[in-house]
């Protein structure tokens, strides 16, 4: 339901799918300039030159390309066509099954190895987002949210 969730472009909704299209739509306001600022916030005044090189380094690495002092809209293209691609490829089983109990069965049933393919998609767009946009590392595990040992504890005889 969390990959459904993340690649619908529902408006009544947020998903990564919508934030990724907002970010291709206002790409030339993320600048250099913008991401290497991120760096320098809460730093020393003496430290804030050496870091925004810093930041200016990492968004040509990972964000610049043929536009130079701005976001590369092609980058963001591509994390667009690949959401696009898990949604085209999760929504015939998720849909039908997990979401709504349809009559019709599901168009392909998934293997847990490209259930995790999306997971991991999905987690690395995410990564790539929130290093744009709040210049930190970022990544999603998953959290147990009940003591599976317990099972072990009891006496069942």
């Amino acid at each position: 339901m969390c990959i459904r969730r993340q690649v619908r472009r529902d408006n009544d909704s947020k998903s990564l799918i919508l934030l990724a299209d907002d970010i291709l739509k206002n790409s030339e306001q993320i600048t250099k300039e913008f991401y290497s600022d991120l760096y320098a916030i809460n730093r020393a005044d003496e430290e804030r030159e050496q870091w925004k090189r810093l930041g200016e380094r990492d968004f040509v690495k990972y964000f610049g390309g043929s536009l130079g002092d701005c976001l590369d809209p092609h980058i963001i293209e591509q994390d667009i066509q690949q959401l696009v691609k898990i949604f085209d490829d999760s929504s015939g089983f998720i849909d039908r099954r997990l979401a709504h109990l349809d009559r019709r069965g599901p168009t392909n049933i998934p293997m847990y190895s490209e259930i995790e393919s999306w997971c991991d998609d999905l987690n690395e767009i995410l990564r790539k987002y929130m290093l744009l946009i709040r210049a930190i590392g970022y990544k999603v595990e998953p959290v147990l949210e009940h003591d599976w040992k317990s099972i072990f504890r009891t006496a069942w005889l």
